[in-house]
C-alpha cells in the first residue's frame, strides 16, 4: 500500500512540477537535484543506517517506497524549494522560506516515520535535521553557483526567467 501511495505521490507532485512556471535555468535544476541526491543518499545510509539511528524495513514494498521518496520526491521538492527561495527579493523573507522548507522537510521524514517505511530513534532527529539543513543550503548554493557561472559566461538574466 505504501507503494502506491508513494508512487500517486511522485507522479502528481512531479506533474505539479512541470505545471507551474519554474525559475531555474535547467542546469540550475540539474545542479540542485544532483546535490540533494549526492548529499543526502551516502550521508543518510552512512549516518543514519550504519549507526542505527534509522532502522530500514527490509520488505521489498517499503524499500521500493524509500527509493521513490529518497531518489526522486526528496530531490523534487529540493529543486522546487530552491527556485522559490531564488525567486524572492528580500533576505528576511528568503529566511522565513528556508525556515519553512527545512521545517516541512522534517514533516515529511515524520511523515515516513509514522507510514512505516522508516522507523527513526528518538535520539537521530536532531541529526536528521541538521542533515535535511545541509541539502538545501548546499543545494541553493550549487544552482546559486551554477547561475554565477551562467552569468559570468555571458548568458543573460533573461534565460533564467523563462514565460511560460
Amino acid at each position: 500500500m505504501q507503494l502506491v501511495i508513494m508512487s500517486a505521490v511522485a507522479f502528481l507532485t512531479t506533474f505539479a512540477y512541470f505545471a507551474t512556471e519554474r525559475r531555474l535555468h535547467h542546469f540550475e535544476i540539474l545542479a540542485a537535484w544532483l546535490t540533494a541526491i549526492i548529499i543526502n543518499s551516502p550521508a543518510y545510509s552512512f549516518f543514519a543506517v550504519n549507526h542505527h539511528w534509522v532502522s530500514v524495513p527490509r520488505i521489498g514494498e517499503i524499500a521500493a517506497a524509500r527509493l521513490i521518496y529518497t531518489q526522486w520526491l526528496f530531490p523534487l521538492y529540493v529543486t522546487w524549494t530552491v527556485g522559490r527561495m531564488t525567486a524572492l527579493r528580500r533576505p528576511l523573507a528568503k529566511l522565513a522560506f528556508f525556515l519553512a522548507a527545512d521545517a516541512a522537510m522534517i514533516g515529511l521524514g515524520w511523515g515516513l516515520h509514522l507510514s512505516g517505511i522508516v522507523q527513526f530513534k528518538p535520539a537521530a532527529w536532531p541529526y536528521y535535521a541538521i542533515l535535511k539543513t545541509i541539502v538545501l543550503l548546499s543545494s541553493a548554493g550549487a544552482a546559486l553557483g551554477i547561475r554565477y557561472l551562467m552569468r559570468k559566461d555571458g548568458i543573460p538574466d533573461a534565460a533564467f526567467h523563462r514565460p511560460e
